[in-house]
């Protein structure tokens, strides 16, 4: 009886095993694989671009902010109380040429020049008595230099003076010593007066009119109105090809009416922050553009004869392609790399009716690949 009931265990662990491994066996038999899976497998697609080499105009399409190209930072170098000029000390503000902006009021500053004045005068009167018993000759210039003299207004020019022995005289008497001293002062006063050099609005304002103003402050920025340009950012190769004068086009926001410009100047040395290179584009129509604004731009960088143009990601080190071979296999074609930019590429060295691979790939060798349709 314990002899039948082993039997009937053995045989069924035998009899499992067995289904377990029929079970094994028909999950691991390999289906016939489809043909057009198949052909994936041994075959890669890709797109490539027939080449036929011609001339191919470049166009350098990027995006800068509008500033002023001429700009002065009103910094001072005396001390004294802020005063506005012919219009409000404000941001906007418009000026003339030879307006005054504002300036600073220091009553010293005034009086003290009064009196260095009043001190000249007295020593010319002291001198004109000798001067005219002595040298006669030049007596009236002096005479009509001295008529011109005030405590309220800057020195007239001095007579000129031939007479060694007349130059002597004055030379001793301290007569162009002390003038020279007070023209010194002067100037310096001059500098209480801040004169627009040209006709332009403020364009920035860091302290407002009955602020007190020491040496070295600045109260603001005035830009030239007749001025403005647009700043763009460039790569090496797009700054090489670019030159003075290069049309450009303008593309206003929301607006259809492109306004046209020129380049008026390209920077030769790299910004480290961006690593690239300035161009400054002047607008022919001054009025079409406003101060801080971004705008889209479209450079003429010229003509290149017996080139091609392919999608930059075809490119590989600035200096080869792959080119798809007869038996559809890959190889490296050197090229030399004239322009690129995010999308495009301008290359020469590749000979017509070559197939170049028109995108990135990894490309494996012998492996075969297929030309999308």
């Amino acid at each position: 009886m314990k002899l039948g009931k082993i039997f009937i265990t053995i045989l069924g662990i035998a009899s499992a095993l067995l289904i377990g491994w029929g079970f094994i066996a028909f999950m691991t038999v390999e289906e016939p694989v489809p043909e057009h899976i198949a052909k994936l497998k041994s075959s890669a697609y890709i797109k490539t671009e027939r080449i036929k080499n011609d001339t191919i105009s470049i166009q350098i399409k990027t995006e800068g902010r509008v500033h002023n190209a001429s700009i002065l930072n009103l910094i001072s170098e005396v001390k004294g109380e802020i005063i506005a000029g012919r219009n409000p000390l404000k941001e906007g503000s418009k000026f003339k040429k030879g307006d005054l902006i504002f300036l600073v009021s220091n009553p010293e500053a005034k009086y003290a020049l009064k009196a260095i004045r009043s001190g000249y005068i007295q020593l010319i009167t002291s001198v004109m008595p000798d001067l005219k018993m002595d040298f006669g000759s030049g007596y009236k210039k002096w005479e009509s230099f001295y008529a011109d003299l005030s405590e309220d207004h800057d020195l007239p020019t001095l007579p000129v003076v031939n007479d060694a022995r007349e130059k002597m005289y004055l030379s001793n008497r301290q007569v162009y010593k002390a003038y020279y001293e007070i023209k010194s002062k002067e100037a310096q006063y001059h500098k209480h007066f801040f004169y627009a050099p040209f006709s332009g609005v403020l364009m920035n304002v860091t302290l407002e009119e009955g602020s007190q103003l020491n040496p070295g402050m600045s109260v603001g920025i005035f830009g030239k109105n007749s001025e403005k340009e647009i700043e763009v950012s460039l790569s090496r190769l797009q700054a090489e090809r670019l030159q003075k004068g290069a049309k450009v086009t303008i593309q206003k926001p929301h607006s259809s009416s492109p306004i046209k410009g020129a380049v008026s100047r390209v920077s030769d040395f790299i910004n480290p922050a961006t690593q690239s290179f300035s161009c400054f584009i002047k607008v022919i129509d001054q009025n079409d553009i406003k101060d801080g604004e971004y705008y889209e731009v479209t450079i003429d960088a010229g003509k290149e004869m017996n080139a091609v143009k392919l999608a930059s990601e075809a490119i590989y080190g600035e200096e080869s392609v792959h080119l798809l071979n007869s038996d559809s296999t890959l190889r490296k074609e050197i090229i030399h790399l004239l322009y690129y930019d995010d999308d495009i590429a301008v290359v020469k060295g590749l000979k017509d009716n070559d197939i170049a691979v028109n995108q990135k790939v990894n490309a494996v060798e012998n492996r075969k690949y297929k030309a999308l349709k």
